[in-house]
C-alpha cells in the first residue's frame, strides 16, 4: 500500500505538488473528513489546505469550511463531489484551485483577496471574470468559446488557457500587465497577432495549436525571457533578433522547420542559457542544443557551429 494512505494527515511547510515554500503551515488530509480535523487546523494555525481524492480524501459537501478559521490556500482535487458552495465561506482565500470537473459553480464575488485561481471553464461563470483581484489564472477544459470576459481581468499577470475551443486572442489587448501567457491545446485559435499588444511579456508558451507559422507578434516583446513554441514550421525567426533578454528558447514540433533556414538571429541572443531547436540537414549550421532549467540564466556562448 502507498505510504500516503498509512497516515490520516500531514502538516507541511511546502506545497505538496510544486514544492514551493508556504507562508505558514499547510495540511494534507489522506482520509475522509472528520470533525477532529477542526482542532488540528486551529491548534496548528493551518493556513493552507490540500485535499486530493487520489490520496484518500473524501467529503460530500464541504460544510466544514463554514466552521474553520480563515485560510489562505485551498486546493481540491475531487472527481466525485458536486456541492462545493461552502467554499464561498472562506472569504480570505488568496489561492483557490478547484480541480472538480463535475462540481457546481461558485460565486467568486465572495472572495476579497483572491489572487491565484485554477478552475474548469466548461460553463460560463461571469463572477470569475469580474474578480479583479486575480493575478494568476489557469482555466482548463475551457469550452465556452469566445463567450467570456477574460479581458475584464485587468490585473492579470499570469494566464494559462488549456484544452479550449476559443478562436480569438483579442482579449490580449486588454491585459496590459500580463507577464506570462500559456496556450495549450487550443486548436481553433485562428490568429496569434493580438499577442503583440502584450509589451510586458516575460514568458510565453504555446503548444498544441494550429495556424501558427510566424512569430512576428513577439517582435516588440523587449522584456521576453522564455519562449516555448510547438508548431510544424515557422517562416522565419528574424523577429527574435532584437529580443536581447531571451534566456530560454524552444522551437519544436513534428518535423519542425525554419523555412528560410536563417538561424543567425540566435547570434544576437547574448543572454541565452537554454536552446532547443531540432537540427535539420538543410540548415547551414549545426545547432548545439542544451535544455536544463537548473542552468537557466547561466549564459552559454557557442550555440551554432558552421558545418
Amino acid at each position: 500500500m502507498n505510504m500516503w494512505y498509512k497516515e490520516k494527515y500531514r502538516i507541511v511547510t511546502e506545497n505538496p505538488y510544486n514544492k514551493e515554500k508556504l507562508n505558514g503551515l499547510g495540511l494534507v488530509i489522506y482520509s475522509e473528513w472528520k470533525d477532529s480535523f477542526v482542532n488540528i487546523i486551529q491548534k496548528n494555525e493551518i493556513k493552507h489546505l490540500f485535499l486530493n481524492y487520489s490520496l484518500g480524501w473524501k467529503c460530500s459537501d464541504y460544510t466544514f469550511l463554514r466552521y474553520i478559521k480563515p485560510i489562505e490556500t485551498l486546493e481540491i482535487i475531487d472527481t466525485h463531489s458536486v456541492g462545493i458552495k461552502n467554499v464561498e465561506q472562506q472569504h480570505e482565500l488568496v489561492t483557490l484551485c478547484l480541480n472538480l470537473p463535475n462540481a457546481n459553480d461558485i460565486d467568486y464575488h465572495a472572495f476579497y483577496h483572491l489572487k491565484n485561481v485554477f478552475c474548469y471553464g466548461d460553463k460560463r461563470n461571469d463572477s470569475l471574470f469580474s474578480c479583479n483581484s486575480i493575478e494568476k489564472l489557469y482555466i482548463d477544459d475551457f469550452k465556452i468559446g469566445d463567450k467570456h470576459c477574460i479581458g475584464n481581468l485587468k490585473n492579470l499577470k499570469d494566464l494559462t488557457i488549456a484544452n479550449s475551443n476559443i478562436t480569438s486572442l483579442s482579449f490580449a489587448k486588454e491585459l496590459l500587465q500580463l507577464k506570462s501567457l500559456t496556450i495549450l491545446n487550443c486548436k481553433k485559435v485562428q490568429s496569434f497577432s493580438d499577442i503583440s499588444f502584450l509589451r510586458n511579456l516575460i514568458r510565453i508558451e504555446i503548444r498544441g495549436v494550429k495556424n501558427l507559422h510566424d512569430i512576428n507578434f513577439l517582435a516588440n516583446s523587449k522584456n521576453i525571457e522564455v519562449v516555448i513554441i510547438e508548431t510544424d514550421k515557422l517562416a522565419s525567426i528574424k523577429s527574435l533578433a532584437g529580443l536581447k533578454r531571451i534566456k530560454a528558447l524552444a522551437l519544436f514540433g513534428k518535423n519542425f522547420l525554419i523555412e528560410d533556414m536563417d538561424l543567425t538571429p540566435i547570434y544576437n541572443l547574448e543572454q541565452l542559457s537554454m536552446l532547443d531547436i531540432p537540427n535539420r540537414k538543410c540548415y547551414p549550421v549545426k545547432i548545439n542544443c542544451y535544455w536544463n532549467w537548473d542552468d537557466y540564466g547561466k549564459i552559454r556562448k557557442i550555440w551554432l557551429t558552421e558545418k
